[in-house]
């Protein structure tokens, strides 16, 4: 018969499908373990999306700082944004001049 549509057997579609469904379970396992990860390793919540930018720093009137008590991967900034142990508060003493 000429013009007659090929015949796809049900075994093509089975490996068609299991070629498209494949990648996305790949994908799909590779995210929730580096979630989990996250989550063991650096106390990340396991629906955030941490990025340096907004975990680390803060832009204010003064321009760009360290965001205080930030945490991302392996940094963890103190009270006053810093890395590094907490500072103690101590007054300056004045200058008279």
């Amino acid at each position: 018969m000429e013009g007659a549509a090929p015949v796809v057997s049900r075994d093509h579609l089975k490996l068609l499908a299991l070629l498209c469904v494949s990648p996305v379970v790949l994908w799909l396992a590779a995210e929730v373990t580096a979630r989990v990860d996250d989550r063991i390793r650096h106390d990340v919540p396991v629906l955030a999306s941490p990025e340096r930018e907004r975990e680390l720093t803060l832009h204010d009137e003064f321009g760009v700082r360290g965001r205080p008590h930030g945490v991302f991967k392996k940094w963890r900034l103190n009270a006053f944004g810093f890395r590094g142990p907490r500072l103690r508060a101590s007054r300056v003493p004045a200058v008279h001049g």
